[in-house]
């Protein structure tokens, strides 16, 4: 009989090599998504959870008040409730990506429902606008690892500022602050056009309105460029990545992580910093003590020796 202690072991392994290391690798290292322009020099406004009724209109009209082209990342489960919003967002100009069918972190499902999710919503989507979306945000920024094979068919894409509008705490003035904080001219931002996601504030969006346009203003007066993410990705020269290729990056990428958390955690060092290929790691000796004779060493790199 297996102990809950091997239990939670056995989950804890598993969890991690499902969907805890493949979302810090993505997160941190940048594979396969898109989280900040590196060339292309406009800011994009991306919005999450909607399309909301009520919320989902007036940001339209801020956003064509200001003649901002933005994305938004909604939920299919929305689209086939709301399909004059999707129409509108669409003829407006926006750009249509996809962040699940309904609100479930990637985590918590199989490849095999987080896939039906995703064409769920894309036959939603298509069946409003006549166009399959194929850029793609996952709830929560989390995935599992089978998500990296879903880059044969999407675009992932993240973000770079986040700021908590999903919170009603502090109000417009907290995510103004936020907005401006950090801000330059090539972010990712990402807001949210619905308070009735798990964990959020049902009338957060007010706030999140409210800052919107003052920065929007301030946007204007600085001239900013703000971009969709589709045009911002072309003028960053970004394409699909193959996931075996992913893959051997990520593994490398890991490889080299763990190396260099080794060489901290026990003190390792190379022989010659010139010339990093072998290490040595210098530990108290506590025997007999030892004589010997001092001779003269040789002022030679460790490198220039065995070159010669």
């Amino acid at each position: 009989m297996i102990g809950l202690s091997t239990l939670i072991w056995f989950l804890f392994i598993f969890l991690s090599v499902y969907t805890i290391i493949p979302t810090l690798i993505v997160r941190l290292g940048g594979f396969g998504v898109y989280t900040k322009g590196k060339k292309a020099n406009g800011i994009a406004l991306t919005f999450d959870d909607g399309p909301d009724p009520q919320y989902t209109p007036h940001l339209l009209d801020l956003l064509a008040r200001y003649k901002v082209q933005a994305t938004f990342f909604v939920l299919g489960s929305k689209a086939e409730k709301y399909p004059e919003l999707i129409l509108r967002i669409h003829k407006e100009g926006h750009l249509i990506g996809i962040h699940n069918y309904v609100h479930w972190a990637n985590a918590l499902m199989t490849p095999k429902k987080v896939k039906k999710q995703l064409n769920d919503s894309v036959k939603a989507i298509a069946n409003i606008i006549g166009e399959n979306p194929i850029y793609y945000r996952p709830p929560w920024g989390i995935i599992n690892i089978f998500d990296l094979f879903l880059l044969r068919q999407f675009h992932m894409v993240l973000w770079s500022l986040m700021v908590g509008d999903w919170r009603s705490s502090g109000g417009k003035d907290r995510i103004r602050k936020k907005l401006f904080s950090k801000l330059n001219s090539n972010e990712i931002i990402l807001l949210h056009d619905s308070g009735l996601t798990f964990g959020a504030d049902q009338n957060a969006p007010t706030y999140m309105l409210e800052a919107l346009s003052e920065f929007l203003e301030e946007c204007k007066r600085r001239e900013y460029i703000f971009l969709r993410i589709d045009n911002k990705m072309k003028l960053d020269g970004l394409r699909k990545q193959e996931p075996l290729h992913l893959l051997k990056r990520m593994l490398v990428y890991v490889w080299l992580k763990w190396e260099m958390l080794f060489h901290w955690l026990f003190k390792v060092q190379p022989i010659d910093p010139n010339c990093q290929i072998f290490y040595v790691r210098l530990c108290k000796y506590h025997g007999m003590t030892i004589f010997w004779k001092s001779v003269n060493a040789v002022n030679i790199s460790f490198c220039e020796l065995i070159t010669r």
